[in-house]
């Protein structure tokens, strides 16, 4: 379900061909992996995590594909260490920004809590924003559905059927306590710049455009998702590289910026800017009562690496 709001609210999106994970061979490297048939597991611009946290190697990080073969493929930012034969690589679903794609919408129907009227919508477009990134916080998606009309069925015949009442099913988390990865570095570089930060703020910049018609629900013929240029703020402590990313800022120096929550197979997911910008010159701040300096990237809309609009995405999503 969450895949399918991703991909109707961004445009697009792929998962694992052939199989969620695979083993590592010999002969990887620390920008590169060698697996049988790796062309039948993802495509470059695609998320993979390597390995698991405390290996030295892969550290259950996750990666982003920029090359592919029938054996093995590249990818950046670089490992800590090679990643070693039996190590696992976990291919993520990613969900990018499609611009030039179809109009997706989607219908809902909620039941009610004391009755088993339902509300109906239909031709929903979808927008979301991505909460909860702070310290001690819970990760999560929220997506605004606006719908182009609804109405209420009551209680009746075929209706009935639903069982309202059933109690939820629980599950695991969908996170883990264990600490992220805050990676920036030059656009595409496979260096492996970590960042120590806290207050993170991913702005998709997603709008819904109304098309107006006079024979529409209020006037109002159809709603179509409308582009934007996404951004992020990230809060760095004061020493990290803030010379460096003031000049970056001055000198128009393209970036990378790639957030990763959890790191378990299943639990973690990462947010990435594959090509952007120093926004603003950075800024002091106090976080924690530490000093920071608050940065923002602001994407590349007009990225062309590649031939694919996965590969061209200014923003990408990859749940692993």
């Amino acid at each position: 379900v969450i895949g399918t709001f991703f991909e109707v609210a961004m445009g697009g999106i792929v998962g694992p061909t052939n199989a969620r994970t695979a083993t590592v061979v010999a002969g990887s490297t620390a920008t590169n992996f060698n697996v049988d048939s790796a062309n039948t597991f993802c495509v470059p611009g695609q998320g993979l995590k390597i390995g698991a946290k405390g290996d030295t190697r892969g550290n259950g990080e996750i990666k982003v594909c920029t090359k592919i073969t029938a054996d093995g493929g590249e990818y950046y930012p670089a490992c800590q260490g090679a990643p070693v034969a039996g190590d696992t690589i976990a291919f993520c679903t990613t969900a990018y920004l499609d611009e030039d794609t179809a109009q997706n919408y989607v219908d809902t129907l909620a039941i009610g809590d004391d009755s088993a009227d339902q509300r109906q919508t239909v031709g929903g477009a979808v927008t979301f924003g991505i909460e909860g990134l702070a310290a001690g916080e819970l990760p999560k998606a929220s997506f605004e559905i606006t719908a182009a009309d609804h109405q209420y069925v009551e209680a009746s015949g075929d209706r009935a059927s639903f069982d309202h009442n059933a109690s939820a099913a629980g599950s695991d988390p969908a996170h883990d306590r264990a600490i992220g990865l805050i990676h920036i570095g030059d656009s595409l570089a496979t260096a492996r710049p970590s960042r120590k930060g806290a207050g993170v703020t991913i702005t998709p910049n997603l709008t819904v455009i109304e098309h107006p018609e006079p024979g529409g629900v209020n006037g109002i013929g159809a709603y179509e998702r409308g582009p934007g240029v996404p951004e992020v703020e990230v809060s760095l402590l004061h020493d990290q590289d803030m010379p460096g990313l003031a000049q970056d800022y001055n000198s128009g120096t393209a970036k990378s910026v790639i957030l990763q929550y959890g790191h378990a197979t299943g639990k973690a997911f990462a947010v990435e800017f594959p090509d952007c910008y120093v926004a603003d010159l950075p800024t002091r701040d106090e976080e924690e009562g530490l000093t920071v300096s608050k940065v923002k990237f602001r994407a590349n809309e007009d990225f062309t690496a590649g031939s694919t609009d996965l590969n061209r995405s200014a923003m990408r999503i990859h749940r692993c």
